[in-house]
């Protein structure tokens, strides 16, 4: 619904980057899922850590400009109990084999079958791995680059635009992220839930959402191309579920 909204108003809707998330074991673990596209061309440019929620990042490049960054991070799961470790390893058993390393990964369904118990017992301990368990290994969002944007390259007036035709913003660290000091400006949707199904039932689980980032030249006059830890991990916050709206008799 935004990118048709945009669509409406503006010639060019161009992607900045896409957000993909997964878990440090050998299997699933960031080179052996960018194998594919760093073979087409894409390469590392940066790392990052965010110590506090046990995640590190990376992010890729594309020599093409016009293909979008991707932005990948993984959870570090011997932080945590051995029952969500098993949890874990239970999902990961699951996925076929020739699955791995395919160009289509990111956009197949999840390749394995949860119960809402075994989500919860994840979420209990950590949000992040909750949503991968309910979603799979799909983008958790994508992001418009504002500065190819007529009318609303500035976020600012893209926020109100979009708040005057009922979406809901991420306010999480305040609407806007980052700054034209660090070089990068951000901001998001607010994620909307939506049904998933478990094997033992359907429950509304926080989804998918849309970001847009605005850059900036820095001193030297390239365009800033990374991204601000402080940043992604007030974004990394939209997909955690609070409340859920169905109790478990009426979701079944």
């Amino acid at each position: 619904m935004v990118h048709q909204l945009l669509s409406s108003t503006e010639n060019t809707i161009v992607h900045d980057h896409i957000a993909l998330r997964t878990f440090d074991d050998q299997k699933v673990q960031i080179d052996a899922l960018m194998m594919p596209l760093v073979s087409s061309g894409y390469t590392c440019k940066a790392k990052y850590t965010f110590p506090k929620t046990h995640i590190s990042a990376q992010h890729y490049e594309h020599p093409d400009g016009s293909l979008p960054k991707v932005f990948i991070s993984h959870l570090e799961c011997h932080h945590f109990s051995e029952k969500f470790q098993a949890t874990i390893e239970t999902l990961l058993t699951q996925i076929p084999q020739n699955l791995i390393g395919q160009w289509d990964f990111f956009l197949t369904a999840r390749p394995w079958k949860i119960s809402f118990d075994s989500y919860e017992t994840l979420k209990n301990e950590n949000a992040y791995a909750a949503w991968v368990a309910a979603f799979g290994f799909r983008p958790t969002h994508f992001a418009v680059q504002t500065n190819l944007l007529e009318q609303y390259s500035e976020l600012t007036t893209l926020n109100s635009f979009l708040k005057t035709h009922g979406f809901e913003l991420n306010n999480t660290g305040g609407e806007i992220q980052g700054s034209p000091e660090v070089f990068l400006e951000q901001s998001s949707l607010k994620a909307a839930k939506t049904l998933v199904e478990f094997s033992d039932g359907m429950y509304p689980i926080t989804g998918t959402y849309y970001e847009f980032a605005k850059r900036y030249s820095m001193p030297n006059g390239t365009l800033f191309n990374g991204f601000i830890p402080e940043s992604a991990s007030n974004l990394f916050q939209n997909t955690n579920s609070q409340a859920f709206t169905l109790d478990r008799s009426d979701a079944s």
